[in-house]
């Protein structure tokens, strides 16, 4: 297990270093953490995005034989629609079956403990965003890793209609909202400063943000 050195008291996200999304498909969680990264950027903070399912859609294209250099979201916007590419089955619905099989053959865990080091340097400098997770043993290893009171969770409310499940982690702070992708609104600047902490004003800048994170270019 990679042990994890608390960021620098001094930076914004020092209080909590990782922020999970959880919700059912189609909440709007990636949306989310896209749009929640530029709001951030927007106001002078720093945010990463790590995106545990990209790992296993690599694996499912490697499978049905496409190009290794694809890019993991290329079927983001046909995600839900039936392929003869993937044997009729929708993307997501082969992208769910990856995952269970690799949860079966190299373990939960193997994922996030590839991902590790890389979050451990960008919690040195912002706030870590990992979105669409719904096991608590895939995280568990960032958990422990960053400790659960460095770390939030955020819940999108909704029906789950796959293997994933609405996650509780004892210790961490934890914020149920509507789905996202129903509205696209969600309060960020408190967002924001509750992960941030007490200091947040002092860091973010400038001091009148813009209101809708979808007016950002390209993320509408």
């Amino acid at each position: 297990m990679l042990a994890v050195t608390p960021p620098d008291a001094n930076l914004p996200f020092a209080t909590r270093s990782v922020l999970f999304v959880n919700g059912p498909p189609g909440a709007g969680k990636d949306t989310f953490a896209r749009h929640f990264q530029a709001w951030l950027e927007h106001c002078g903070l720093h945010a990463s995005i790590f995106v545990l399912s990209d790992a296993i859609k690599k694996v499912a294209h490697q499978r049905i034989g496409l190009h290794p250099d694809l890019p993991p979201r290329a079927f983001e916007q046909v995600k839900d629609v039936p392929s003869e590419l993937f044997g009729g089955r929708t993307p997501r619905q082969a992208y769910i079956d990856v995952a269970d099989d690799l949860r079966r053959t190299d373990g939960p865990e193997a994922f996030a403990n590839a991902l590790l080091p890389e979050m451990r340097a960008s919690a040195d400098v912002g706030l870590v965003i990992v979105p669409g997770v719904g096991f608590a043993d895939e995280i568990a290893p960032i958990v422990a890793a960053f400790g659960a009171s460095s770390c939030a969770l955020l819940r999108f409310s909704g029906d789950f209609t796959d293997s994933r499940s609405r996650l509780s982690i004892e210790g961490a702070l934890t914020i149920d909202a509507e789905p996202y992708s129903q509205t696209l609104t969600l309060d960020f600047d408190d967002l924001a400063g509750q992960l941030a902490g007490p200091d947040y004003a002092a860091w973010r800048q400038p001091p009148q943000p813009i209101d809708q994170p979808c007016e950002f270019p390209g993320l509408g």
